[in-house]
């Protein structure tokens, strides 16, 4: 995902405006405050990631403020399939899901499905994104199984 985010972020010379956001971080109880710019992070290790995860949704909609006429739709789109994302993956790490569960998680990768969609040719976006297989529907579909032939 974050290689497509930072071809966008290229694309539209917001790349320094992610740095900087990611920087800017304060403290919080649970939060480890990144140390480095983003780009300047070697090897993300799991703390980084689940921070990443936590943020990114807001980190990315203040990098991408203010857009030009022609930025807002790309823009708009890009945000709608991070938060997507992001929203599929916390739903995913609960420790049980049920039938309301597995339905949002559907719903989140509905909702990926059709942003993906407006974003065009975005240099990495369209080779990651555009074509990304379908583990991720098969694994909420095996959830869905499960959920569906286990009784509570």
């Amino acid at each position: 995902m974050m290689d497509w985010i930072q071809a966008l972020l290229k694309k539209h010379r917001r790349l320094q405006a992610l740095d900087d956001v990611w920087k800017a971080f304060p403290p919080y109880p649970g939060f480890l405050v990144p140390k480095k710019a983003y780009r300047e992070v070697a090897q993300w290790q799991g703390k980084e990631m689940r921070n990443l995860g936590r943020c990114i949704v807001g980190v990315l909609a203040v990098a991408l403020r203010q857009p030009q006429s022609s930025q807002v739709i790309p823009f708009k789109h890009a945000l709608g399939c991070v938060r997507a994302l992001v929203d599929f993956s916390m739903m995913a790490q609960y420790r049980s899901h049920t039938s309301g569960a597995i339905a949002y998680m559907e719903h989140y990768l509905d909702q990926f499905q059709r942003m993906k969609g407006h974003q065009g040719n975005v240099g990495a976006w369209s080779k990651v994104v555009m074509n990304a297989p379908g583990p991720p529907r098969g694994v909420v579909v095996h959830m869905v199984h499960q959920v569906h032939s286990d009784p509570l």
